[in-house]
């Protein structure tokens, strides 16, 4: 395990925020073979995920067609996290997923559920659950699951740093809704997007859990599920912050002023 974790990015910095690996599994088997270790790809795969990565199925960058440099991403995001943490500026992570009932439900109407601080939610329906790209309705529970957490904490700061752990930039409605928000709270938000990969993050105990089952008339239930992991909260007598957003394609990383 010592020699896995050793070929985890970034490489020599003790005690990062963020770890994670471009690399598959098959891949650091190979390279944990030159080390002396017998071991095969699903068994790294196995240290992985008891390590507490999470290991993504795809490894495709966000923009369709174009070759972008995902470690350079991570690097990026890993270092702003941990200024906006030395800022005593708040850092939280979104993971959102969502699956699609193969058989579709009888009714009608929509029903939502939605549970949080902890609660992983109402077991699902009976039946065979398929993982789908999240849509626009995954980002409205990401945006409702935020404001909620925002007004139950109390913050008091000037920037929000919103990493979003999950593949797609979110579309017009999540970027018109982060708007009114900032504008609402008075507090400029930078979002960073991260590509899809093997990844960790080191800090961050507090989560919330949001989970809604939609029920469309002729349409296979969804469910929408998003899990956000508090990082750092905002810190009592921390003056003003002026942090660049990071660089990269604007498509990942951008800025929400009020």
């Amino acid at each position: 395990m010592t020699d896995l974790l050793g070929l985890m990015e970034p490489r020599h910095q003790p005690g990062p925020v963020l770890q994670w690996t471009t690399r598959s599994t098959r891949r650091l088997a190979e390279e944990l073979a030159g080390l002396g270790h017998r071991v095969s790809a699903w068994s790294v795969s196995r240290l992985l995920r008891e390590a507490g990565f999470r290991l993504s199925t795809s490894s495709r960058p966000l923009l369709a067609g174009q070759r972008l440099d995902r470690d350079a991403q991570f690097h990026r995001v890993n270092e702003h996290v941990q200024r906006c943490m030395l800022a005593g500026q708040p850092v939280i992570v979104l993971s959102l997923r969502r699956r699609t009932q193969t058989t579709t439900a009888g009714g009608a109407g929509t029903v939502s559920t939605a549970t949080a601080t902890g609660d992983p939610g109402p077991a699902a329906d009976e039946g065979d659950w398929t993982d789908q790209p999240v849509d626009r309705d995954t980002w409205a529970v990401a945006l409702a699951t935020v404001c909620g957490w925002w007004a139950e904490s109390s913050q008091r700061a000037d920037h929000l740093l919103i990493v979003a752990d999950s593949a797609g930039a979110g579309g017009k409605s999540w970027r018109s809704g982060l708007t009114r928000f900032a504008a609402r709270i008075g507090v400029t938000i930078t979002v960073c997007h991260l590509p899809s990969n093997t990844m960790r993050w080191n800090q961050g105990e507090d989560r919330v859990r949001s989970n809604v089952l939609l029920r469309l008339p002729g349409a296979a239930p969804s469910r929408h599920e998003v899990e956000m992991r508090v990082i750092a909260e905002s810190r009592d007598g921390a003056g003003p912050a002026l942090i660049p957003t990071p660089p990269g394609p604007s498509s990942w990383n951008y800025l929400v002023t009020p």
